[in-house]
């Protein structure tokens, strides 16, 4: 029963996280469109809305990790657009969460990369590419525990039913 219950509960954790990437996705749409209001239009911009439109399209076909991925590049391209205070501060959200939730190699990257006397765009997003494996590792774990579940929820299903009719396969071959 608790498997059942785990199931559910998966099931609407996941409408909990489709709320999630469409007010991220609204967000994110928000932030490219006020960008796009210049004169020229910067690459980053272009990009940053090839990746929404990505996203859009993913969560439109119910593939939330592919959604989640390209919002979370084109989050990535609009760092190109930041100051220099704004560059700084991104930088110290990106380290002081690395120092939380990431080990080996990629905290030890994320601080390499932002210990540097000027920080950058470039090394930014490189900082917040690592972090943003890391979160998509973490979900990509998620769901193949739900997909083990799922299969397990079913064997012992299917075994349950066998045990519970094999009393009667042998009273049909007596009778």
């Amino acid at each position: 029963m608790s498997i059942i219950m785990t199931l559910l509960s998966q099931i609407l954790q996941s409408f909990n996280n489709r709320d999630r990437l469409e007010a991220e996705l609204s967000s994110l749409d928000s932030q490219i469109t006020s960008a796009e209001y210049v004169e020229a239009v910067p690459n980053w911009v272009e990009s940053a809305r090839a990746c929404y439109k990505n996203a859009m399209e993913a969560l439109n076909g119910n593939n939330f990790q592919q959604s989640w991925t390209a919002a979370q590049e084109s989050r990535r391209y609009l760092i190109f657009g930041m100051n220099e205070s704004e560059l700084k501060n991104k930088a110290i959200q990106i380290t002081e969460e690395g120092d939380t939730k990431l080990s080996s190699w990629r905290k030890d990257s994320v601080t390499r990369i932002l210990s540097r006397d000027v920080v950058v765009a470039d090394d930014v997003v490189q900082a917040q590419e690592i972090m943003d494996g890391r979160h998509q590792n973490q979900y990509e774990k998620m769901r193949l525990i739900r997909s083990q579940l799922l299969s397990l929820y079913v064997m012992v299903t299917a075994m349950m039913i066998g045990v519970l009719r094999w009393p009667r396969l042998f009273e049909q071959q007596r009778g």
